[in-house]
């Protein structure tokens, strides 16, 4: 009971010297001049607007000019600046495209928030001159679209980009998706149906010569997919075309060297309803076929080649026939699938201080086709006329 008394005794004095201890201890408060940085502390409010519209101004920077604080207005102008010093304070706001504002002599009172507005002057922001350089993308169907639009004549376009996303591989096959213009054997191009006297073709602009030596046409099987930046067709004549112009023309437009390398390759194939699957007479073959050359067994045999046509002496002129390979049987065979293949790459590169652009294109096709219903008579007896044709094809 006695130690019990005495623990209790000196808890109690324990808690009273304590509380004395505080009871003598000076107050600290904001009021207090003991305190390092003990100035009372208040908050601004406020919003940053356009001083001629009234609009408020997003982004405007507030910065507090006795010190390295600041704050960001947000999306309606407004911003608050917490523990700000009691007392006069000066705000510096900036943005750009106006002129920079500093507002002194704002009274922050203590312990609550002091609402102020401020309010910008635009002003003309000067800065350095900036050139931006870019290439017309030619290849675009939306550059055909503007060139269609304002040509003085008829024409109709096919793009670079309409092409690529089709199988064509060769511009007789894209210039079948150009309206009023016919494809006469997978190369031949008629437009509105006209024959080749009045259908002129041109490359960049320039008159090509036809490679036929008994037509006028131009084949466009020669150039392949991957070699077209556009295939424009004329259907009214205009001061620039050739004197020669009289139903229509094609322009096969290539594309300039590309800045970087690039390269591309196609695969495509198709159906014949009436050769593929089916059952073809062909001529017996010698292996060289596929690639269209002319190999060993199938070529010009040598007194054929130097056989000068003049003589009529019988056993040369047997010789001569006799010569040439005795294959006059056919085969039968089923029709294969019709293929194509293309590859194209173009690129620049430095040479000698210079650039040097190359683009090149290749291509392979080979299909089967069967003429239904066909007979020619080369000699014939009683009222049979020599060398008619009938049939279709």
């Amino acid at each position: 009971m006695n130690v019990r008394l005495v623990l209790k005794v000196a808890m109690g004095l324990l808690v009273v010297a304590c509380v004395a201890g505080l009871a003598g201890t000076p107050r600290l408060d904001a009021q207090s001049p003991g305190a390092a940085s003990g100035a009372a502390e208040g908050r601004l409010f406020g919003q940053v607007r356009d001083a001629a519209t009234g609009q408020s101004l997003p982004g405007a920077q507030i910065v507090l000019e006795d010190g390295p604080r600041g704050v960001v207005a947000g999306v309606d102008g407004r911003f608050q600046l917490d523990r700000v010093p009691a007392g006069p304070v000066s705000l510096r706001v900036q943005l750009i495209g106006y002129a920079p504002r500093t507002v002194t002599g704002i009274d922050v009172s203590e312990s609550g928030i002091t609402r102020i507005d401020l309010l910008m002057e635009r002003q003309a922001v000067a800065v350095a001159g900036i050139t931006v350089s870019a290439d017309v993308e030619r290849g675009s169907a939306v550059n055909l679209l503007s060139e269609q639009r304002t040509s003085e004549s008829l024409v109709n376009a096919i793009s670079a980009e309409q092409i690529a996303r089709s199988p064509d591989g060769d511009a007789a096959a894209a210039v079948k998706r150009v309206s009023g213009v016919t494809v006469q054997d997978g190369k031949y191009v008629f437009v509105r149906g006209l024959g080749e006297r009045y259908t002129t073709s041109s490359l960049n602009g320039t008159r090509i010569p036809s490679p036929e030596p008994e037509r006028k046409i131009v084949p466009l099987d020669l150039f392949p997919a991957g070699l077209l930046q556009a295939i424009t067709t004329s259907k009214t004549f205009t001061p620039d075309q050739s004197g020669d112009f009289s139903g229509g023309n094609v322009d096969i437009r290539t594309p300039s060297f590309p800045t970087r390398t690039t390269w591309s390759l196609s695969v495509s194939t198709g159906w014949e309803s009436e050769a593929t699957g089916q059952t073809l007479f062909r001529a017996p073959t010698v292996g060289g076929e596929w690639r269209a050359s002319a190999t060993a067994p199938r070529g010009i045999p040598g007194p054929a080649a130097t056989y000068s046509g003049t003589s009529s002496r019988g056993q040369e002129v047997n010789q001569v026939v006799n010569s040439f390979r005795n294959a006059w049987s056919v085969q039968e065979a089923s029709g294969r699938l019709p293929l194509s293949l293309g590859g194209s790459v173009g690129g620049s590169m430095p040479l000698f201080g210079r650039t040097l652009g190359y683009l090149g294109s290749l291509t392979y096709g080979t299909d089967e086709s069967a003429r239904v219903q066909e007979s020619r008579a080369r000699i014939g007896t009683g009222n049979v006329p020599i060398d008619v044709y009938e049939g279709s094809s």
